[in-house]
């Protein structure tokens, strides 16, 4: 092949590649694949027998990206959703070996409190106390804007008055699986004035703002989505009102939200394609 024969051929490729960046449409949630990651356990305490009819069960039922996506979006987002149902410790397991090791440390830990709690004469008496419970589901919410939202549900009980449920929203850019924080979303002063909106609207419906926390900001860093025209932010059962309260959520228009938003680290995709 000549020269001025290559030198056209590598225009010609160019202009291919170019074009299809150019024509490429976003992914949307039905052209995902997806897979679902489930396991199951119920343990009778050492220290018991079936005939006192204390148990604990346990359920995991993940549903993961396998297609629709670039190998590395995948792979950062089944890593993503690792960290977060089971903890930072399994993040270097595939999703079904983290799940197997994450229930096996939980029916470890349930035999340790039922040893502990079982084993004396005042703790017997408190045996329905040990019919423990933790259920963690996971599933893909939604895809637009070039963000996929996730939400993962736990379901707890280890004794005492009532069980804990919480959720919590991850998003992460479809392109590549960055995971979006707080922190990479807006700028300084953009959490500060999302910080006044977020406590205006919550004070507003009447919630007293609970927080246990040392950082006064900590619920600022909480859960939200991408919805068609707002954001919405998520709060569990303590976090900014009583128990009894429930769960709690705050829409904020995405006008108002825009211009908060760290254009360097992130840009809100408005038309719905990849990058």
């Amino acid at each position: 092949m000549s020269f001025g024969m290559k030198k056209l051929f590598l225009l010609l490729l160019a202009f291919c590649v170019l074009a299809g960046s150019c024509t490429r449409k976003g992914s949307s949630l039905e052209d995902l694949i997806l897979t679902t990651v489930s396991d199951s356990l119920a343990v009778i305490p050492d220290a018991l027998t079936p005939q006192d009819g204390v148990c604990a069960t346990a359920v995991v039922c993940l549903e993961v990206p396998q297609g629709g996506l670039r190998r590395k979006a995948i792979r950062n987002i089944r890593k993503g959703i690792v960290s977060t149902a089971f903890g930072e410790e399994y993040a270097a397991l595939s999703c079904p070996a983290a799940a197997s090791a994450y229930l096996a440390a939980y029916a470890d830990a349930y035999r340790q409190d039922a040893q502990e709690i079982a084993g004396t004469d005042e703790g017997r008496t408190l045996l329905h106390t040990l019919n423990y419970y933790r259920n963690v589901s996971g599933e893909v919410v939604s895809l637009s804007r070039g963000i996929l939202a996730y939400r993962i549900s736990t379901e707890d009980y280890a004794g005492g008055a009532h069980g804990t449920y919480t959720d919590s929203w991850l998003n992460f850019k479809a392109a590549d699986g960055t995971a979006l924080s707080p922190e990479v979303l807006f700028t300084e002063s953009g959490r500060e004035t999302l910080d006044y909106l977020l406590k205006t609207e919550l004070q507003a419906a009447g919630h007293t703002y609970w927080n246990y926390g040392s950082d006064g900001n900590a619920w600022l860093d909480g859960n939200f989505c991408f919805e068609a025209d707002s954001i919405r932010f998520f709060y569990n059962p303590y976090e900014v009102d009583c128990y009894a309260a429930g769960s709690i959520c705050v829409s904020l228009p995405l006008e108002v939200v825009a211009p908060l938003l760290n254009e360097k680290k992130f840009k809100l995709n408005l038309e719905n394609s990849y990058e």
